[in-house]
């Protein structure tokens, strides 16, 4: 890809679209920490999340990018936020980008998966009344169109959740989402596994994961509580154990435990 954009009139803007496409496979592949910093603190239209390419204009036809660009960004840079754990942050650009779709004309499938991505935060964030509505209003979306790919991939993310409200509206749906968890999603995770087998031990949970990766960047507890919107006696728990299954007594042991 970087070989054919080199070879482009427009070498600029294919460059950044080369860069967009392999943001999503590795965010696939759990590779989220090798966004480009450009990405992670990319500007819709107020400026709020950074100076990105497009300054504080919502332009996607400029110099920079294709005008199909735009899109992508908008989504790999929420995808960002959520994969780092940065939940307040993608619920606020979520909010935004579905305001952006009801205004203008909707475009579906973006619809379901800011939805769904919304479900997926207010869950880690212990709001699990907000879950159920957005998801039934997923499923809703989904269904008309055979739209399963969606469902099923954020299906595990909520525990069984979608599956079940599939249930109710469609049971060959359902059938349907099923055999796409256990080959497509089951061949995903397999991947997954194998391009991050450097990465956090697996024994650790999510949450200990994301704690220890922060821990090991020196940031304090009380900074790791505000960047993953729980408390600093919760991040205390988490390295306790992450401590504890590591056989270590230590942030600097830790560092070196992961190096």
């Amino acid at each position: 890809m970087n070989l054919s954009a080199d070879r482009s009139v427009n070498s600029l803007p294919c460059h950044r679209l080369v860069e967009l496409i392999c943001c999503g496979l590795l965010n696939t592949l759990g590779g989220y920490k090798e966004t480009p910093n450009w990405l992670k603190t990319f500007s819709f239209a107020t400026g709020v999340y950074g100076s990105g390419p497009f300054g504080d204009k919502n332009i996607a036809g400029n110099i920079h990018f294709a005008p199909v660009s735009y899109v992508d960004a908008c989504l790999y840079h929420i995808q960002y936020l959520f994969l780092s754990g940065q939940y307040a942050r993608t619920l606020a650009a979520a909010d935004m980008l579905l305001r952006i779709l009801s205004e203008n004309n909707k475009a579906l499938i973006l619809e379901l998966y800011y939805n769904m991505i919304t479900a997926c935060c207010y869950k880690e964030l212990g709001e699990h009344e907000k879950v159920l509505p957005l998801v039934k209003h997923a499923v809703e979306l989904a269904l008309p169109d055979g739209l399963y790919l969606l469902l099923a991939d954020f299906d595990g993310e909520l525990d069984g959740i979608v599956e079940r409200f599939i249930k109710k509206y469609d049971k060959n749906a359902q059938g349907s989402v099923r055999r796409i968890n256990n080959h497509f999603i089951s061949g995903i995770k397999i991947l997954k596994k194998e391009y991050m087998e450097d990465e956090l031990p697996y024994s650790l949970t999510k949450r200990e994961q994301e704690v220890a990766r922060l821990a090991i960047q020196g940031m304090r507890n009380i900074d790791i509580a505000e960047a993953l919107c729980i408390s600093p006696n919760t991040v205390k728990a988490h390295l306790k154990s992450v401590f504890e299954k590591l056989g270590i007594d230590k942030r600097s042991k830790l560092r070196e435990k992961l190096k």
